[in-house]
């Protein structure tokens, strides 16, 4: 005899199927969720890249976690940019070593060269222009046309300090390569000291590495959206940031990544904007007075470094009225090249404006031809042979930018003179074309 199924009894097969089928579902809805999510945010993301891309530098920068620095350049890396005043797109090249030049250093082409480095942010990378036109590659070429072999090599990191370049040179696996280390100077270099926090001081005086905090996978992921900054930067205005869970560990990220010296686009330290004013104005506070023990500090033991391998430390200043405004922030027993001095006397009517681009505060092409100009007669005492005449430099430049392509610096700092094809083909072969990529 057959038992009735009571009204409302469920058979234990129809309650299995009834949770999978609710399971299923959910899982559906969820799957569907998260793919209109996925696209949702593609279409912002290709919105804000192709329309608004205020926040750029930020999301497109290639960055990797280091124990001893904020980010580091990475080798044979390429990437677009354009020129501030043109707008027309190039492509910036990193080399075997993740510096900013066309071709390749070898141990063996280092050992058997004299080596000239130079360390320092934005000011010594110039990601602004084309490679050819970085002051480095034109101070290479004329050294190396009356004083072979010299390789010129360019350590500069946009956004880095002191401390991040000093790290960068102890990095170096052939800095006992280099006869001659430049520093670069730039006034936010003190600034960077402070927010970076890498180094502080011991007892007595000594410098003690904080290695840098590394950040959370998350962190790095969203760092590379464009919504996110916009995201943050409307928390920053409501005010509403701090309550937000992961957005203070998210703006930290943001300030230490790569290109930080885009200062439209960063999240500002209000501490560190007051202490770099408090530098500029002459006034002291506590902050200040203990960044600049540290920057102190840091130039003595990079030096030190630089000494105990039998080379030469030098500090150059920009051709910036607030460079020199703080000189005294250097200990007197530096050598300085200050290029605010020396573009003066080498041009009595310097103007600044006619070094920097109109769109930038940073140098143009020929402010880099002048720095490499000054920077040529600074070191021909260290090499065998003569000097350089005027005209055989202006001769020399002339071949140089001829062979390169676009840009043809004013004639006063030229003289005509036929080329050699051959000569030219080796030139485009070392410092490589001008870059175009429109």
């Amino acid at each position: 005899m057959v038992t009735p199924t009571h009204y409302g009894e469920r058979r234990p097969a129809d309650t299995t199927h009834r949770i999978d089928s609710v399971f299923k579902s959910l899982a559906t809805k969820l799957l569907l969720l998260l793919a209109s999510s996925a696209v949702c945010i593609a279409v912002v993301e290709f919105s804000l890249r192709a329309f608004a891309p205020r926040f750029q530098y930020a999301a497109e920068s290639q960055s990797e976690e280091s124990p001893g620095r904020i980010w580091v350049r990475r080798k044979f890396d390429e990437y677009e940019r354009k020129h501030p005043d043109t707008e027309q797109t190039f492509t910036v090249h990193h080399n075997n070593l993740a510096l900013r030049h066309a071709r390749d250093f070898t141990p063996e082409s280092l050992a058997a060269s004299v080596n000239i480095g130079f360390f320092g942010d934005s000011f010594t990378e110039n990601l602004r222009l084309q490679g050819p036109y970085v002051f480095t590659e034109v101070l290479d070429f004329l050294l190396n046309t009356h004083a072979p072999p010299v390789n010129v090599l360019n350590f500069g990191v946009d956004g880095y300090g002191t401390d991040q370049a000093y790290v960068t040179y102890q990095e170096f696996e052939s800095a006992a390569d280099l006869d001659h280390v430049f520093y670069v100077f730039c006034v936010n270099d003190i600034r960077n000291v402070y927010e970076n926090n890498l180094f502080s001081l011991d007892a007595e005086g000594g410098l003690v590495t904080t290695p840098a905090r590394p950040s959370p996978w998350w962190i790095r992921s969203a760092s590379g959206l464009y919504s996110t900054y916009y995201l943050l930067e409307a928390l920053q205005r409501t005010g509403s940031h701090k309550r937000v869970v992961g957005a203070k560990d998210l703006e930290e990220y943001y300030q230490s990544k790569h290109r930080r010296g885009e200062r439209d686009e960063r999240f500002h330290d209000t501490h560190a904007d007051s202490m770099e004013q408090a530098l500029l104005d002459g006034t002291s506070t506590v902050a200040l007075e203990d960044t600049l023990a540290v920057f102190h500090a840091l130039l003595r033991t990079w030096r030190a470094s630089v000494e105990a391998r039998g080379a030469a430390f030098h500090i150059v200043f920009l051709p910036r009225e607030d460079e020199h405004v703080v000189r005294g922030v250097i200990p007197d027993d530096f050598e300085v090249l200050d290029l605010y001095e020396a573009f003066d006397e080498r041009i009595p009517d310097y103007d600044y404006g006619d070094w920097r681009f109109v769109q930038d505060g940073h140098w143009n092409e020929n402010g880099n031809l002048l720095a490499a100009v000054v920077l040529l007669r600074a070191l021909e005492a260290d090499f065998s042979g003569a000097p350089l005449s005027e005209q055989s430099l202006r001769e020399a430049l002339f071949t140089y930018y001829s062979s390169l392509g676009d840009f043809m610096p004013e004639a006063e700092f030229l003289h005509r003179v036929d080329i050699d094809p051959d000569l030219s083909r080796s030139l485009r072969m070392r410092y490589g074309p001008a870059d175009r990529t429109d």
